[in-house]
C-alpha cells in the first residue's frame, strides 16, 4: 500500500496547482509541447536535447559553444559532452572561430542537414495538432501575447530581447 500511498499523494499535488494560474499553465504547456516533440524526434534516432542543438545550428550556423549552451540553457560541461556524443554520431563538427582560436564554431554535417525537413514536418505536424480547433485569429492573438510576456519577463530578467 505505501506504493499507491505516494501515487495518490503526488495525484494529490498534480491536482491542488491551480488550472488557471497562468505561470504554472506557460510552464506545464512548454513541457508537454517538449514531451511531445520528443516523442516525435525518436523515430528520427534523436533525442530531445539533440533535435534543440540541430535547431540551433540550423538557426545560428557557426554559433559558438558558450552561446548555444545558453541559447539551450545548459551548462558548458554539459553542453561539451552533448556536443562530443553528436560529433561522434556525425551530427555536427567544431571549427576555431576565426578570431579566437580559444572558441569552438559548431556546424551541421551533411546528415544532419538532411535532417532538417524531417524535423520540420515533426514539428508543423505537432503545431497543427496542438492548435486544431484554435482559429488563426487567436493563434496570432496568442502569439501576440506570449510575445509580449516574454519581452517583459526578460526585461525583468535583464536579459537581451535579441533571443
Amino acid at each position: 500500500m505505501p506504493e499507491a500511498n505516494q501515487l495518490s499523494l503526488r495525484r494529490e499535488r498534480r491536482e491542488s496547482v491551480p488550472r488557471n494560474n497562468l505561470g504554472f499553465l506557460i510552464h506545464d504547456v512548454a513541457r508537454a509541447l517538449t514531451a511531445a516533440f520528443a516523442v516525435g524526434m525518436n523515430p528520427l534516432g534523436l533525442t530531445r536535447s539533440q533535435s534543440r542543438v540541430l535547431a540551433y545550428v540550423s538557426r545560428y550556423p557557426g554559433v559558438s559553444q558558450i552561446e548555444l549552451a545558453e541559447l539551450i540553457g545548459v551548462g558548458r560541461m554539459a553542453m561539451t559532452g552533448l556536443i562530443d556524443r553528436m560529433e561522434a554520431k556525425g551530427l555536427i563538427f567544431r571549427s576555431e572561430d576565426s578570431s579566437d582560436r580559444r572558441l569552438k564554431c559548431i556546424h551541421l554535417t551533411r546528415d544532419a542537414k538532411k535532417l532538417a525537413p524531417k524535423m520540420q514536418k515533426v514539428a508543423s505536424e505537432l503545431l497543427e495538432d496542438v492548435l486544431a480547433g484554435v482559429s488563426e485569429r487567436d493563434q496570432r492573438k496568442l502569439t501576440n501575447l506570449l510575445n509580449h510576456i516574454q519581452a517583459n519577463a526578460r526585461n525583468l530578467a535583464g536579459e537581451s530581447q535579441t533571443k
